[in-house]
This record gives structure tokens, C-alpha cells and sequence, in this order.
């Protein structure tokens, strides 16, 4: 089924270097939501993701002459995807911690509202992938989540494979140890 469809996609980056407009509207079509869906995981931000993604595609239209292999298209742009939230997020990092020293300076300090809630099962376990480092949280998503396999993450995110594997170990001890508390 994979293969019918990076056969597909292949078509298609072949048609757009050729100069047919209709065949980059088709694979659009094809990836907007599977890109956005993984921008919104890593950034947790709806705003910031539909940036990264039309970021993205911006990148993708330019640098697709330099796409070496046209099978491996959603490989390529998950990866610049994934990149470029990398780069969201060191931003909101340095913000973050910005506002963080100036709150501490200040003293405020946030009063519960009594409003909070004992999560469910599911909600346990997302805030705890959302506990762990973003480089893990991405491969358990593309392993777990998106079923892609250490090779193919392997080539997402330009890595080697026993980074990958080492990545998904150390988020699942992380996780068991986050969810026992």
C-alpha cells in the first residue's frame, strides 16, 4: 500500500518539474493535512502549525528539482516539517524563558481556579509524551502514531537508525517512569 503511494507521489513531483500546476495541486491535496496533523503534534499550537506548514510548502516548491529520489516525497517533507518546528520551538523556548525571568522578577504567582480536573486514561498518557523531550515525542509519534518504521524515521528526520532506536528506548522508560507518578 506504502509503495502505491509514494509510486503516486512520484508521478506527481515528476509532473511538477515538468511544469504541470495541476499535479502540485493534487499533491497538496494529498499532504496538507498529514503535514499539518504532525506540525500540530510537535507544536501543540494550531496558529504556529498552519505557519510551519505553509512555511514548509514554501520550501518544498523551491527545493523539489533537488529531491533526489521522487519516491521518497512524504519522507522528505515530514522531515522539513519537523524541522521547521524544531526551529518554532527553540523560538518559544527563548521567549518563554524570557517571561519566565521577568514573572520571577516580579513575583506574581497564579492561584488555582479549582477548575482542574482529574484527567482520563488517555489524557494521563498525553501529557506525559508532552513531558518528554520534542525529539523523542517525534519518534514515538512517527513510530507509534504514523507506523513508519526506524528506517523510514531514520531518513525523516536525517539520523541514524541506532539514534532512532536509542530515542524510542529512552522515551519509553522516561514515559513509564511519568506515568507511575
Amino acid at each position: 500500500m506504502k509503495s502505491q503511494q509514494e509510486i503516486f507521489d512520484s508521478i506527481l513531483v515528476d509532473e511538477i518539474l515538468s511544469g504541470n500546476q495541476m499535479a502540485f495541486t493534487l499533491l497538496f491535496k494529498r499532504w496538507q493535512k498529514r503535514l499539518l496533523a504532525r506540525a500540530l503534534w510537535l507544536t501543540g499550537n494550531a496558529d504556529a502549525a498552519k505557519d510551519v506548514v505553509q512555511e514548509s510548502w514554501e520550501i518544498i516548491f523551491l527545493k523539489l528539482h533537488q529531491l533526489k529520489d521522487t519516491r521518497k516525497f512524504g519522507n522528505w517533507a515530514l522531515s522539513i516539517v519537523s524541522r521547521k518546528c524544531m526551529d518554532w520551538l527553540r523560538k518559544g523556548s527563548r521567549e518563554k524563558k524570557l517571561k519566565s525571568d521577568y514573572r520571577d522578577q516580579s513575583n506574581i504567582s497564579q492561584p488555582l481556579t479549582g477548575k482542574e480536573n482529574i484527567p482520563n486514561n488517555i489524557e494521563l498518557i498525553r501529557r506525559a509524551i508532552r513531558e518528554l523531550p520534542k525529539q523523542q515525542q517525534l519518534v514515538l509519534t512517527l513510530f507509534y502514531l504514523d507506523g513508519f518504521g526506524l528506517k523510514h524515521i531514520s531518513e525523516i528526520l536525517n539520523i541514524p537508525k541506532g539514534t532512532v532506536k536509542s530515542r524510542l528506548f529512552n522515551a519509553r522508560e522516561k514515559l513509564k517512569k511519568i506515568i507511575k507518578k
